[in-house]
């Protein structure tokens, strides 16, 4: 079975409910406490002594993010265990969460789990302050680009500052000062439509000088498209 294609990326409002308490900037863990992971990297933690808080990468893990799918789901009455599997292996999760549905393992749905990493005997486990169902397959590329650059960030002091090149201020001409008046003027998170901005500088500027300006923005990093003739200020 593809993995891929059986994974259900749906969410229901009792998931996002249940992480309305993270979602709270006055509850939500700090980005610097959030600790994306994988559960090699779980494994790999270390523990200077019993219940002392385990480290990686010389940082002390508070809160970590993992996603993964899930391989199992068994219910008792004051928890839900789950068995939450990535391309490193596998892990057990425990929520405590009991008003939200159990996210079955049928289909190997991909979950993303927030949660503090406890030892048990000679095992690890996530107990988790929130279980969710993905809403999106894009959430997983970037879950491991955060893990790696948070890898890379403290493994590699260097990498948090890096030094600025000074950049030479870039001329306009003025039809593309006129684009970007246009834009000034309009939704940012929307965009713009390549007929939408020729009917506004009618009798200003052409379709092909509008294309002109259009494609010389895009080459200085300061448009970008975003489906075909569809553009947004970078």
């Amino acid at each position: 079975m593809n993995r891929e294609n059986s994974a259900d990326w749906s969410i229901d409002s009792s998931q996002l409910d249940s992480l309305t308490p993270l979602l709270d900037d006055s509850h939500a863990p700090q980005a610097e406490h959030l600790q994306p992971v994988t559960v090699w990297q779980l494994r790999q933690a270390v523990q200077e002594y019993e219940d002392a808080p385990f480290v990686l990468d010389g940082k002390a893990l508070s809160m970590v993010q993992l996603v993964g799918t899930v391989e199992g789901c068994e219910e008792s009455l004051s928890c839900i265990t789950y068995t939450v599997r990535d391309h490193t292996g596998s892990i057990e999760v425990l929520d405590w969460n009991r008003l939200a549905a159990p996210i079955r393992a049928e289909g190997r749905p991909y979950v993303k789990v927030f949660g503090g990493l406890r030892s048990f005997g000679d095992g690890r486990m996530i107990d988790a302050a929130c279980v969710l169902r993905m809403a999106d397959g894009n959430e997983l590329t970037a879950h491991l680009l955060e893990v790696i650059h948070s890898h890379l960030v403290q493994t590699h002091p260097a990498a948090k500052s890096p030094q600025k090149l000074p950049s030479k201020p870039q001329a306009h001409t003025r039809i593309e000062q006129e684009v970007m008046s246009v834009f000034a003027q309009a939704d940012a998170a929307v965009g713009l439509a390549f007929e939408s901005i020729c009917r506004t500088l009618l009798g200003i500027a052409s379709r092909l000088q509008v294309r002109e300006a259009l494609e010389s923005l895009c080459d200085k990093g300061l448009m970008y498209t975003t489906q075909h003739d569809h553009f947004k200020m970078a």
